[in-house]
């Protein structure tokens, strides 16, 4: 844990350099942060139970040279996945590349993006890196690859010469690597709406709406045009659901702060995306595969979170920081302070003791919590 602690004293470090108005001295801190990041994500060793399924998928997956058309159809898992796992393949036959390659793809955007969006760019990702930095580079391979891959090749291109055609085209194209693309479709919509009391009146409107329909997964399984889409949500939606006091607490205090930040930033161009996590949290409310929509505008509350934090330092002074970090990190510390009912495993034990494929060591409790093995089999057809 303690080459973590290292990585956040140096973000931190960025941070105040950033407040004190000295950004080009800076340059070299936040890309040197961006390849340690990349790192220490590519590099792991079983590390993100969800990783071990990933693992054992890479060993059955041809080269690319040997890739059927007919394999494609082999799995439950979206045609791009298995032809870039083939495409990692046919470099080197090691899972350790194909990690370095996804770690690359999800951080390269999320530093690009921020950099070119926001002058606060060291605390946008300290926001980052308390926040999504875990589960987005150790558990969701797939979904974070996919969604680097949109905001490096579709977002900004498409939404900056508003080419409609391509952005749609693009953003179905990368849908099938992870279905939960699918939401980026709303993004430049809701990049263009301009938010006020009445519209945000509206959207808790439409909360309630969703939270009260029982129909939700009937109109998804009639929107998404992918068929394996449809077979997904199909088994969600049979799928019983047990929701405890603190998830509820988690999605209430998620809105709570991003409800702040709309109505305490007015300036922000991205507040009409933030509305979005309104939507999503009373989607999730109905059944929680929906929590995992969030990270498709991650980049976004990054920035406005950052640029709320210091229009609150302006007005008072540098010392609430460590406590604005606090209060935006309280999720994630309360998510991995969770206990598995029954057992005596954290989800902590998911990511932490951290080993390296240079260092390649077995967690007890890791392996324990690994249900790669059940989702494989799934995955099989």
């Amino acid at each position: 844990m303690l080459e973590f602690f290292f990585l956040l004293i140096l973000l931190l470090y960025g941070c105040f350099r950033e407040l004190d108005q000295r950004p080009k001295q800076s340059q070299r801190l936040y890309w040197l942060l961006f390849v340690l990041l990349s790192m220490y994500s590519g590099l792991r060793y079983r590390v993100g139970t969800d990783s071990f399924m990933y693992m054992e998928l890479f060993h059955y997956f041809p080269v690319l040279t040997e890739l059927k058309l007919s394999t494609l159809n082999t799995y439950s898992v979206e045609p791009l996945w298995i032809i870039l796992n083939s495409l990692v393949k046919t470099v080197y036959d090691d899972f350790i590349l194909l990690q370095c390659v996804c770690a690359l793809i999800i951080n390269l955007a999320i530093f690009k993006f921020v950099l070119k969006h926001t002058k606060y760019k060291f605390l946008a990702i300290t926001i980052y890196f308390l926040c999504d930095y875990f589960l987005l580079n150790f558990e969701f391979m797939r979904q974070s690859t996919a969604l680097g891959l949109y905001y490096l090749f579709v977002h900004e291109y498409t939404y900056k010469k508003k080419n409609l055609l391509l952005w749609i085209i693009g953003t179905l194209i990368l849908a099938n690597m992870h279905n939960t693309i699918y939401i980026c479709l709303l993004i430049p919509i809701f990049q263009r709406i301009k938010v006020t009391k009445k519209i945000i009146i509206l959207t808790v409107f439409i909360c309630f709406l969703l939270i009260s329909s029982n129909d939700i997964f009937d109109y998804l399984s009639l929107i998404v045009p992918s068929y394996s889409a449809k077979m997904k949500i199909f088994a969600y939606q049979s799928r019983d659901v047990a929701y405890n006091f603190t998830f509820f607490l988690i999605k209430f205090y998620s809105s709570f702060l991003a409800l702040f930040c709309i109505i305490y930033n007015k300036e922000s161009p991205y507040r009409g995306v933030i509305l979005l996590l309104f939507i999503i949290a009373a989607l999730t409310v109905t059944n929680d595969i929906f929590d995992r929509l969030h990270y498709e505008i991650s980049v976004f509350y990054y920035i406005v979170y950052a640029e709320t934090i210091v229009k609150l330092i302006r007005n008072t002074s540098k010392k609430i920081l460590p406590v604005a970090l606090f209060f935006i990190s309280f999720t994630t510390i309360t998510y991995m302070l969770h206990n598995y009912k029954g057992t005596k495993y954290y989800v902590y034990h998911k990511f932490f003791p951290y080993y390296s494929c240079f260092d390649p060591k077995r967690c007890p409790e890791r392996e324990a919590l690994n249900r790669g093995e059940d989702n494989f089999n799934f995955i099989i057809k």
